[in-house]
């Protein structure tokens, strides 16, 4: 059937595409949807729990692994202390007849150590994460 001139044309009512979209949009079209929504809300919700959480424990590891490494240099400024009755001045006097060549001698942030020496107190301290001496994140 052909419109005549000046009307307008036959469109699919509304109700017909309601219709089609059921048999479009098969059962497991959708559920294949609904998972990867829910995947996807899943990876974010990680990423965001990861990002909050992860850094202080990385921190917390990093102060830990800076500490023992700190007494293992610490014990080895001992034994430097009983053969040469000074303080070294640095972390590298104390390699490899102190200083196990397996042990770190920077801290976790990749900084060198600082050897103090008052009296027959021994203190080895690391910067910290800021890299700064003197500072409130320093770690004996």
């Amino acid at each position: 059937m052909i419109p005549a001139k000046g009307s307008v044309p036959l469109r699919p009512s509304w109700r017909w595409r309601l219709r089609i979209i059921p048999h479009a949009l098969s059962e497991g079209t959708a559920f294949l949807v609904w998972e990867a929504f829910l995947w996807g809300s899943a990876g974010v919700l990680m990423f965001f729990v990861c990002t909050i959480l992860c850094p202080p424990r990385l921190i917390s590891s990093r102060i830990d692994s800076t500490r023992t490494d700190a007494q293992s240099i610490r014990s080895a400024v001992q034994m430097y202390k009983v053969e040469h009755r000074e303080c070294p001045a640095s972390v590298d006097e104390l390699a490899g007849d102190y200083l196990d060549s397996s042990r770190r001698m920077l801290d976790a942030w990749n900084h060198d150590f600082r050897i103090e020496c008052e009296g027959n107190d021994i203190f080895v301290v690391s910067a910290g994460p800021d890299g700064l001496f003197g500072t409130e994140d320093d770690i004996e």
